[in-house]
């Protein structure tokens, strides 16, 4: 949060490109949840509105046309190197599914972490048209990152409320939990004594 801080707008500008590129290319990559604290930082007031937004549209849009161009050149090559006949069989079900279903899973792919990318590839290895890819993809990355500024920028501009809220949650199952753990206890004791007392 310091580093991303006004005083290093174009770190912040770098990592949120960054996370939202590469979580195509490397899906461990924490893209999303980077996202989300950029957009938390807005809500602080530690970051412009544009930059986050502009940042994390830009990086997502270069991953996907990353994605894309990787399943376009070298798909077949190197997702089906056995050449068996349950690996052909694979890849003509996925083919055919994919030229029914592809431009809609295209526009809710951003909001499939994990195989997002996945479906890039299967653009690119049936060679559909980048302008379609595109605008698809355009689509989905505007979905999800209106909404994580939505619950980035709420997050951020109500976080001391947040904070306030969640110490009187804690509080409250902390008070729950010792006096189950005594109500447990005094009938734990009682069940020992009681043998003693009748003999």
């Amino acid at each position: 949060m310091q580093w991303l801080g006004p005083h290093n707008m174009w770190l912040a500008f770098g990592v949120l490109f960054a996370a939202g590129m590469f979580e195509y290319l490397f899906p461990p990559v924490p893209g999303d949840t980077t996202m989300l604290l950029g957009f938390f930082l807005v809500g602080r007031g530690d970051l412009p509105l544009w930059l986050a937004f502009s940042s994390a549209f830009a990086g997502s849009t270069a991953g996907a046309f990353l994605a894309y161009q990787i399943g376009l050149r070298f798909g077949k090559r190197y997702f089906f190197l056995r050449r068996s006949r349950r690996t052909g069989r694979m890849r003509e079900t996925l083919e055919r599914w994919f030229d029914r279903h592809g431009a809609r899973v295209l526009v809710v792919n951003r909001f499939l972490p994990g195989v997002r990318a996945f479906f890039l590839f299967l653009a690119g290895m049936r060679r559909l048209p980048l302008a379609q890819v595109l605008f698809y993809c355009t689509l989905s990355n505007l979905g999800l990152l209106l909404l994580f500024a939505f619950l980035g920028t709420q997050l951020g501009e109500n976080w001391d409320y947040v904070q306030q809220s969640f110490r009187t949650v804690f509080l409250g199952v902390g008070f729950l939990l010792l006096g189950g753990v005594l109500t447990w206890l005094i009938l734990v004791i009682r069940q020992r004594r009681e043998p003693v007392a009748e003999g």
